[in-house]
């Protein structure tokens, strides 16, 4: 067997400034909240203080975060690094023109999350659609 195969990419979608690391980092405390392990714990990325990976175990699934999406490598990057996860949870900008289709070789199911704005019920509305992919 030459790697791993994740059950799913969660895909959080929307332009800059829409809340798509405010989403990611929404539902992390979620799942902390509801026991979720530290499987790795949360690091900084890139250059803002908001963007972060990280890895939780929570209800049997090893769930891998990474919120630096509106920088496409960082996101196509994550897709490989964390392709033994069972679920990745990642941020990508609407700029980027299509979801990198080579993202299929890792695995099957993408399911897209879209953010259009930042207000507090689209954020909402977003991390209940995320949590409840998982």
């Amino acid at each position: 067997c030459w790697e791993a195969y994740m059950d799913c990419i969660i895909v959080v979608y929307g332009k800059s400034g829409t809340g798509k690391t405010t989403i990611i980092n929404d539902v992390y405390n979620n799942l902390i909240q509801k026991g979720a392990a530290v499987k790795m714990p949360r690091k900084q990325v890139g250059a803002n203080p908001k963007d972060f990976e990280a890895v939780l175990t929570y209800q049997n699934k090893s769930i891998a975060f990474m919120s630096m999406g509106d920088y496409v490598l960082a996101a196509n990057q994550a897709v490989v690094s964390y392709r033994a996860e069972n679920i990745l949870i990642v941020a990508y900008n609407t700029r980027h023109a299509t979801l990198k289709s080579d993202w299929l070789k890792n695995t099957s199911v993408i399911q897209i999350v879209k953010k259009s704005s930042p207000t507090p019920a689209d954020n909402m509305q977003a991390e209940q659609q995320v949590v409840g992919l998982i």
